[in-house]
């Protein structure tokens, strides 16, 4: 009969032995590598460099999420990108990442460009710790707050709107504005009326645009640091405008001479104004007998307000002859027009 080969206790034990140190080494490495994994984590230089990171791929939730940011409906993540390349001159891939100093436990972060810092950040102990004993970090960024304001001042009814959202009423402001030239109706309420709206805290430069009730678009012009939002005007609408302005004011003018009558004049006035009533009362000179000429007529500046009003300058050489001589006059009026009863009628020459 074959012999039996008996296992020694001795191998026994050098078996149990290397596989009790084979579990030993894998639960060490596993668990060096967990640690050295949630060390890296943790580690300042590598949550700073993740942060700038995310600017560079061109990801700015972390500054909303850490407090840098409070969004809303003008003051977008797609704002706050806008904003970002412009403080890094539109290369935002120039931006770095430096420790500027701490404060105690807080460790102060810049991104810079160049060597202008344009955001800021901190890193301080949360206080919580992982089953490895390591110290967690809180991030807070920089409070960013806009800095631009947007006063619109639209015809009312106008829909009003930045970067193609529109403006609600919560920030419509009591109207100041008016035009000077309307002042003189005897009813405020005839006069153009318009809404204020004021934006505060804008990041960027804001992209004003108005249509009115109508849908027509309105022309955006930037006076004394306010957008003013006035309707386009037509090639129609302007040659409609210069003859109505053309020939009001040379009536105006020849009536000044006496060669107008004033019951001639007023079918081109509107009389519900103090302007109407001056000139009702206005008392012209005598003129010799004469003859007259107008040169040199340029109209100019017209704005529409909206269907019913208008406004525009015109200028003009007026020359009476005499026998024996003649005078020149170099004519500058502004004018003002309201439509009533479907006719343009002057409001007042200024």
């Amino acid at each position: 009969m074959p012999k039996k080969n008996k296992i020694s206790i001795f191998s026994i034990f050098l078996l149990i032995l290397t596989t009790s140190l084979s579990v030993i080494t894998v639960f060490s490495l596993n668990y060096l590598w967990n640690y050295l994994e949630a060390y890296e984590k943790q580690n300042p230089t590598r949550i700073s460099e993740n942060y700038a990171q995310k600017l560079l791929d061109g990801d700015f939730s972390q500054i909303i999420a850490t407090g840098g940011f409070q969004t809303n409906e003008f003051n977008d993540e797609k704002a706050l990108s806008k904003y970002i390349n412009l403080l890094a001159n539109g290369d935002i891939s120039s931006i770095r990442v430096f420790k500027t100093g701490n404060n105690g436990k807080t460790l102060n972060y810049g991104i810079f460009c160049g060597e202008k810092e344009i955001l800021s950040f901190s890193l301080s102990p949360d206080g919580k710790k992982d089953k490895f004993g390591l110290e967690s970090w809180k991030i807070s960024t920089q409070k960013i707050t806009g800095k631009k304001h947007a006063k619109i001042i639209a015809p009312k009814g106008a829909k009003v709107y930045i970067d193609k959202k529109i403006v609600s009423d919560k920030y419509l402001k009591e109207n100041l504005y008016s035009i000077n030239a309307y002042s003189v109706l005897l009813q405020k309420e005839l006069a153009p009326q318009f809404s204020t709206y004021e934006v505060s805290g804008l990041l960027n430069e804001p992209e004003i645009s108005a249509v009115l009730e109508n849908g027509e678009k309105c022309k955006i012009s930037n006076q004394d640091g306010s957008f003013l939002a006035y309707p386009e005007i037509s090639k129609d609408f302007e040659n409609e405008a210069k003859k109505i302005v053309q020939n009001t004011a040379i009536k105006y003018a020849t009536y000044t001479t006496q060669d107008t009558s004033f019951d001639e004049l007023s079918t081109y006035l509107f009389k519900e104004s103090e302007f109407y009533k001056k000139i009702k009362d206005f008392k012209n000179e005598w003129q010799p007998e004469h003859t007259f000429e107008y040169t040199n007529v340029a109209v100019t500046n017209i704005i529409k307000y909206d269907e019913s009003h208008f406004t525009a300058d015109i200028s003009f050489k007026y020359t009476l002859k005499r026998k024996y001589r003649e005078n020149s006059y170099d004519v500058n009026y502004s004018t003002a027009f309201i439509k009533s009863n479907g006719q343009w009628k002057l409001v007042c020459i200024l």
